[in-house]
């Protein structure tokens, strides 16, 4: 009898013990105790993508710059700002990159102690749940990157409008900031080209054009995931197959021998293939498709960065003098033009033009 009693008395107290146990576990496991506090984000200063427009980091990244900001939404936690689900975040670039609350009043908090998701987007634009709307222009404006001095010039698209990038994160309540990791939503192609005639050209205009190879522009949906890359939608109303870069706002302008003239274009994250830009060079268009040696379309995926060089390619037919030529004698218009495309680094397409 003392030994049953003893015995369940002992069961007893374990099972407490036990209980008190998993209770401290549970409360000091950083899941529990954070309903209601602030969280912290962290990102690093620079995005990993191929893109290097106007940014001295070289081709591989984006840096961020002060003063950007995103939007976080958390459908799992709170905002102080209000009943959104939402908190606008800043930037700031020191040594480390810092993450800081747009403004005073509005900041995401924690929810209960599950699982809480995370969707950012750049620039700052229409974000529900996990799902981005977005859209890519048809038109483009530039801002051009480089002084003139020798002639050449960069014309490249302003990314703080339409240089969309996401995240996505998942993470338990605790005092660990929650690390966004950007991905671009965009795919850029760089145009690099000149013209080797002694007389300088006049340069009017540039687009680009998909024949039947996929949307180059337009307004599109992205599905954000911790888990995969974002899920791109475009829209069928709004799709468009040419994008119109606008150089120099002040109209045409001229480039002289070895000048180089660079265009960046960004399009649509999606598959893209049979495409041919066009310069309008003195009043008439110079098409330069990207294909491979043997003629066949290049295909660029999601989110790449293509560099297509072509130096020469502008020069006007009898404007060009062959390498070994006496200084006045007759240009020759059979000069090569080499045509050498590069996608994220490596080199897909080399060949010549007559």
């Amino acid at each position: 009898m003392f030994r049953n009693s003893f015995l369940k008395k002992s069961v007893v107290l374990l099972l407490s013990a036990a209980a008190v146990f998993i209770s401290c576990c549970k409360h000091n496991n950083g899941h529990d105790g954070f309903k209601g506090k602030p969280i912290t984000f962290t990102t690093s200063r620079l995005v990993d993508t191929k893109a290097s427009i106007q940014f001295p980091d070289g081709i591989g990244k984006i840096a961020w710059s002060n003063g950007d900001v995103f939007r976080i939404f958390n459908p799992d936690g709170t905002a102080s700002g209000g009943s959104q689900k939402w908190a606008d975040y800043g930037i700031a670039v020191q040594a480390n990159t810092t993450v800081f609350p747009d403004t005073d009043s509005n900041e995401l908090l924690w929810g209960g102690d599950g699982l809480h998701h995370f969707y950012a987007v750049f620039p700052v634009g229409d974000l529900n749940g996990n799902v981005v709307t977005a859209n890519i222009p048809s038109t483009q404006p530039t801002q051009a990157l480089n002084s003139l001095v020798d002639g050449s010039r960069t014309y490249a698209p302003v990314l703080s409008q339409y240089g969309y990038m996401a995240a996505a994160a998942e993470a338990i309540p605790s005092a660990d900031p929650v690390n966004l990791v950007f991905k671009p939503m965009f795919t850029t192609l760089c145009f690099s080209v000149s013209s080797t005639g002694d007389d300088p050209i006049e340069v009017s205009g540039f687009r680009l054009e998909s024949a039947g190879g996929g949307a180059l522009a337009g307004g599109f949906t992205a599905g954000l995931s911790a888990q995969a890359d974002p899920a791109i939608t475009v829209d069928p109303a709004t799709a468009s197959s040419q994008i119109t870069v606008t150089l120099d706002p002040q109209g045409p302008f001229s480039l002289g021998k070895d000048d180089l003239l660079q265009v960046y274009v960004v399009a649509l994250p999606q598959d893209l293939t049979n495409l041919t830009a066009y310069f309008t060079v003195n009043g008439e268009e110079v098409a330069l498709p990207l294909t491979d040696a043997n003629g066949n379309p290049i295909v660029v995926h999601p989110g790449q960065y293509v560099d297509v060089s072509a130096l020469g390619l502008l020069t006007p037919q009898g404007g060009g003098d062959d390498p070994g030529d006496d200084p006045g004698d007759d240009p020759d218009p059979d000069v090569p033009v080499n045509i050498t495309i590069t996608i994220d680094g490596l080199v897909v397409s080399e060949y010549e033009i007559d």
